[in-house]
This record gives structure tokens, C-alpha cells and sequence, in this order.
């Protein structure tokens, strides 16, 4: 069983402490000003303190404490837990996937030793002119490509900015945008504010760490698909510096976006599209959104062979419910069949419409179409260093399936997977926001509500006579500002969820008929006693129950019967032994009765016991 969040936050705290952390003051003046290169090791002559800071966090582990992971081991991360539906995983191509690493091409460990401490590429972050190359899997400079030398280089290092975020976590899944769908290079030089007013050069220009919060090379912020937490600081659209006041009930202009404000997250109206192309790019910001590894292609830029992969632009997210935490699979994992999607789930955001702490936001959602061994139940982590080099799919099957432990004759096939990735970024101008038609109308293009529970109770027929005979049914805003704004009914007299922040009500006068419904009824099958305990007795109503009752007989009792009590029973006294069926009955204030569920008892009296009536 997964441990509670208190208790994940101090793995995490012991986990930073075993690793290393302290903070340090930056100095007032450049004493950097007179170096000349001398290595990468270079860098731990002062700065061993950020050096261990680095080496415990997750852009050097790739792996952390999976604070909001509802599932799999504790420390979590794409180093050696993660699967997915993109490049699958790291296992057997660390040569190609450390390519992002802050390393220098050794893999990482937990200890934090000195070659550990120098295998970290501080430039990576440091210095946006930096760039480099592997060599007999050793990254050094790559002075060729360089526009400063690396004497300079280290003379003018400087705090990470959009740039030095940007070469990496635009490139995921192998290509520009490819992954997160919201992220692509042009983030870093683009001057289109229709493209992301944050981080246009003509817009806020800010840099990453302006959202992300960074304490101690720790940072802030994780994706509904990853599963450890560098740093537990929640981020907000709402701050000091940064639309103050608008995550309040009173931030908006509009009361009836003020009430939107605790369920929908900001990204959900502010985000209509993303993986939009920026207008003063030469490049496709386009994503990925399917990837079929059974079909081999040559990519001449990369000089691999590659899966086929299909892309989109100008996408609509799709929206879910989230309250902060998620499932996502890993290596190994017995594989979950999704027989609504017709898929297996790499990641899912964990939340529902009626999760007090869930609200609504957008994801990009992403299909692939990958290997599953069938004799082991389990999504094969593919060897993607065979693969690129040869192309032939089978090969790198067996050899993932070595990998991970298992027999390369092992049966497979191919299943097609999917995977919800969080969308944040890629914000237009205000201007561009959705407006209420577009969510809420019967011709909505942007969302379908019903398909996320906004769905009425019952029919109409039987949720409408609650108050008033059958009516004609008016526009959407017409018959929800009549009932909320104007009679401040809660939305569970019409609907499956109730909204208890707003301080509705439930109508005190309204018509009730609808009955109660007993949902679980049953008792002992078999009693050596006349008194048969009832083992348990539960009804729901539209209002609420009132009365329970337990009869013999199946015909429907009245409201004014004798013998209903105000809870559920806790037992029944029979007259006599033999085989017995006992019917189970609610109503409610307006007097409606439910139908019955019933239970049956054998009762079977031993010839010495009394007969005790009450």
C-alpha cells in the first residue's frame, strides 16, 4: 500500500538530506571573470555545495520521491521505473537517451561521490551559448558549433533561461514538441504573443524560473505523466507579482466566471489549442500524437531508423478531472486493459467530478501502438538502441525483453497504449480565452459536458416534477440562472454532484416524487435464533431518506404503516424457524416509497433452545 503524503514528504526531505542540499548566497561581482578552461571538473573547486545540490535532484537522479503517484515503489522516475508510450524507456539506450542529461555520460547513482560530483555538466544549465558532443560515450565541448570559446564560456555562466530549459524539454520524445504538445523550441526566441503571451520576447518574456520555483537546484512543478516530485511547492497562475487575486471568488470581472474558479483550472479557458505553430518560426510546432513502432522509417536528420509517428497541429485538449495526483505504469507492471478507451494506460490523472479537491483541466492525449507480451501480461520496454540502428522491430523486442529480465522467446504482440500529458503553456492573450458558449451550449465545440458527469439525474420527465409539472426546456443559461443564480439550488437537485462550496440549497418546498432506492440489503443466510441480525442496510434519496422498514410480506407498505424507524434496523425477529424471506423498504419525507430488496434466511432452532419473543 501506497504510503500517505506525510509520510512521502519526509522520505523526501531524508531523501534530499541523503543526497545533499544546502542554499548559497551569490556573490555581489563576477568571480568568473578571469577563469580559463580546465575541465568540467573545474567547476567543483568552489562550488561542491551546488554540486551535491544538483546531484540529489531530479535533473541529475531522473528519479525521486513519487509524492502524488498513487502507484508503484516510492522513488520513482524515467531512469529505471518509467515506461511510456513515446520513446517506451531508457533501459538498454542510456548511450542516446542521456543525451538531456545533466551528466557527462555516466549514468547517475544515489551516492554522492566525487566522480559522481564531477560527472555533472553544470554548462548544461549555466551557459545558453554551450554546446556539445559525445565522444566514445564521453560528452565534451563542442567548440566547433560554439559561438564563444570555452574560456568565455565559463567567464559569463549566468542563471538557466529559456533557452538552456528549452534544448531538453522541447526535444522529448525525440523531436521538437514532440512529447509535451505545449513546449517547443520557438519557446526560447519567439516574439509572437498569440504563441505564449508568458514567453514572447514582446509579451512578458519570462523566463522559466519566474512559474517554476527553484530552491537549492530543487524546482518546482511536474506534469500529470511524471512521477517524482523534485520540489513539493504547489504552483499558481495567482501571486504576489503575477494576476494577483484572480484564483478568488472575486478575481474575475464576471460573477459567472468567478464561480468556475475553485473546479476549472486556469489552463482549461485559457488554452483553447495548443501545439499552435509560431508565427515567426520557419519550423512546425506540431505534436506527436501516434507512434507505431511496428513500422520502421529512415530519418536522414537523424540518421536512425525511427517508428511512424503522426503529428497534429492547432489541437483541442482533452479534459479531465485532476486533483494533483496520477496513475502512471511502470517496468513490469502487470498491464491494465481500458475497455472504454480500447487501450492500456501509460498515465492517468487521478481525480472525478465529484472530488472535492479535483478540478477541470486540459491534456493532450497521445495513442501508440507498441509491443505486449502476451504469456507475461506486461508492455515491453523495447530496445530502442537496436531499433534505431537496425529498424527490425522483432530484434528489438527480444532484446527489451532480455532487458527487463524475461526470455527473448517469449510470445508478443502489439497493443496500443495512451497516455493524458498535462497542458500548461502555449497561453494566448486574454483576449483569446473561451467564452461561455463554447463549453456550455448545446452546440459546444470546445467540450462535451455531459461526457465529463454534467448529465441531469434522471430524465426531465422525472427531475423536473421534483418542484413544477413538465415544462419546456429553454436554453442552457436560461434554465441555470433561474434555478442557481436567482433560487441558489444546489447542483444535486437536478444532477449526480453537488457544488457544497457555493452555499447553495436544496429547495425546502419543492414537490418531491421521486422514491428512495435501497442500494444493499442483506442479512445472515442461515441463524440458529428467530432474531436474525441484519448485516447491512443502506438506501439513497434525491433528498434524503427518512424511514427504514422490514416486512414479510412483498406488497408495498404505506407511509403511515406501523414499524418504520428512523434508521436502518440492526435485526428481525421471526415467529417461527424454516427458510424466510425478509423484504427491505425506504421512504422518504414526501412519503415515496422505494422498491424493496430482499434476503432470505434459513433459521434452524436446536430442540433445547427457548423461544424468546419480544
Amino acid at each position: 500500500m501506497k504510503q500517505g503524503i506525510l509520510e512521502k514528504v519526509q522520505m523526501m526531505a531524508v531523501w534530499f538530506l541523503f543526497l545533499g542540499s544546502s542554499g548559497i548566497t551569490e556573490a555581489a561581482t563576477n568571480p568568473h571573470s578571469n577563469l580559463q578552461w580546465q575541465g568540467y571538473q573545474q567547476c567543483m573547486t568552489c562550488h561542491e555545495t551546488q554540486a551535491m545540490e544538483m546531484h540529489g535532484s531530479s535533473h541529475y537522479q531522473w528519479k525521486g520521491p513519487a509524492l502524488y503517484t498513487v502507484n508503484g515503489p516510492d522513488l520513482q522516475g524515467k531512469l529505471d521505473t518509467a515506461l511510456n508510450s513515446y520513446c517506451v524507456a531508457i533501459l538498454g539506450n542510456w548511450n542516446a537517451c542521456g543525451a538531456c542529461h545533466v551528466g557527462l555520460g555516466t549514468m547517475p547513482t544515489q551516492e554522492s561521490t566525487t566522480a559522481q560530483l564531477q560527472n555533472i555538466d553544470c554548462l548544461m544549465c549555466h551557459q545558453k551559448d554551450y554546446k556539445r558532443k559525445k565522444v566514445n560515450g564521453v560528452f565534451v565541448p563542442d567548440t566547433a558549433n560554439m559561438t564563444i570559446t570555452m574560456d568565455q564560456a565559463i567567464q559569463t555562466v549566468h542563471k538557466p533561461v529559456r533557452a538552456n530549459c528549452i534544448q531538453c524539454h522541447a526535444k522529448g520524445g525525440g523531436g521538437d514538441n514532440n512529447k509535451r504538445g505545449d513546449m517547443a523550441l520557438a519557446h526560447a526566441t519567439t516574439a509572437d504573443r498569440n504563441f505564449d503571451v508568458h514567453m514572447a520576447t514582446t509579451g512578458a518574456n519570462l523566463d522559466c524560473q519566474k512559474c517554476h520555483t527553484t530552491q537549492n537546484h530543487h524546482i518546482a512543478g511536474r506534469g500529470s505523466d511524471l512521477r517524482e516530485t523534485d520540489l513539493d511547492v504547489k504552483m499558481t497562475c495567482s501571486t504576489s507579482s503575477c494576476h494577483v487575486g484572480k484564483s478568488t471568488s472575486t478575481g474575475h470581472s464576471s460573477s459567472d466566471i468567478n464561480h468556475h474558479i475553485s473546479r476549472v483550472a486556469c489552463q482549461t479557458c485559457h488554452i483553447k489549442t495548443y501545439a499552435r505553430n509560431a508565427a515567426d518560426t520557419a519550423a512546425d510546432e506540431s505534436t506527436e500524437m501516434y507512434r507505431d513502432w511496428t513500422v520502421p522509417e529512415w530519418n536522414a536528420a537523424l540518421n536512425r531508423y525511427e517508428p511512424k509517428i503522426v503529428r497534429g497541429s492547432a489541437l483541442k485538449p482533452e479534459y479531465r478531472f485532476w486533483n494533483g495526483t496520477n496513475w502512471n505504469y511502470s517496468i513490469k507492471d502487470a498491464a491494465i486493459f481500458d475497455t472504454t478507451k480500447g487501450t492500456y494506460p501509460t498515465s492517468r490523472p487521478e481525480g472525478g467530478i465529484n472530488d472535492p479537491n479535483s478540478a477541470l483541466y486540459p491534456f493532450k492525449y497521445k495513442k501508440a501502438n507498441q509491443p505486449y507480451a502476451d504469456s507475461l501480461g506486461v508492455l515491453v520496454a523495447l530496445d530502442t538502441s537496436v531499433y534505431f540502428s537496425t529498424g527490425n522491430y522483432d530484434n528489438a523486442v527480444k532484446a527489451g525483453l532480455g532487458n527487463m529480465g524475461y526470455s527473448t522467446n517469449s510470445l508478443y504482440s502489439t497493443a496500443e497504449t495512451d497516455t493524458y500529458q498535462l497542458i500548461t503553456h502555449e497561453v494566448p492573450p486574454k483576449a483569446n480565452a473561451l467564452n461561455c458558449t463554447q463549453c456550455h451550449t448545446s452546440s459546444a465545440t470546445q467540450m462535451n459536458l455531459k461526457n465529463l458527469g454534467y448529465v441531469m439525474k434522471g430524465t426531465s420527465s422525472t427531475t423536473c416534477i421534483q418542484c413544477h409539472g413538465q415544462k419546456s426546456i429553454p436554453d442552457y443559461k436560461t434554465i441555470h440562472d433561474k434555478h442557481v443564480k436567482d433560487k441558489k439550488y444546489d447542483c444535486s437537485w437536478c444532477h449526480d454532484f453537488s457544488r457544497s462550496e457555493r452555499g447553495l440549497i436544496m429547495p425546502s418546498t419543492a414537490k418531491d416524487t421521486l422514491p428512495p432506492s435501497i442500494t444493499v440489503f442483506s442479512m445472515a443466510t442461515s441463524s440458529s435464533s428467530l432474531i436474525v441480525p441484519v448485516l447491512s442496510l443502506t438506501a439513497t434519496d434525491n433528498v434524503g431518506v427518512t424511514g427504514y422498514l422490514l416486512t414479510e410480506s412483498s406488497i408495498k407498505p404505506s407511509a403511515t404503516s406501523a414499524g418504520w424507524s428512523p434508521g436502518p434496523p440492526s435485526s428481525y425477529t421471526f415467529a417461527s424457524a424454516g427458510s424466510k424471506t425478509l423484504y427491505a423498504w425506504a421512504k422518504d419525507a414526501a412519503g415515496n416509497i422505494s422498491n424493496s430488496r430482499s434476503a432470505t434466511v434459513v433459521i434452524t432452532l436446536s430442540s433445547g433452545n427457548p423461544v424468546i419473543l419480544f
